[in-house]
């Protein structure tokens, strides 16, 4: 996702705009990924302001694919 996905402009700035993005390296923080019950990467979720899962996609996600996935939850 890092090389298709993310450097596309509609979804950085989707991102950008709505979001908050925080990327959890799990070689290191093994207490994020089981709270979430990751159990494979990527991982991407979606979470309110209290960190409970909102939507969430396991594996590659093309960027259509995503896009659709965050205007889900753009508050307009």
């Amino acid at each position: 996702m890092d090389s298709k996905t993310f450097p596309d402009s509609r979804v950085r700035e989707t991102i950008e705009k709505n979001f908050v993005a925080v990327r959890i390296d799990t070689d290191k923080d093994r207490e994020t990924p089981a709270r979430y019950r990751i159990s494979g990467i990527p991982a991407l979720f979606i979470l309110d302001e209290n960190g409970q899962v909102l939507d969430q996609a396991l594996g590659f996600v093309p960027p259509d694919s995503l896009l659709d996935l965050l205007n889900k939850h753009v508050r307009r």
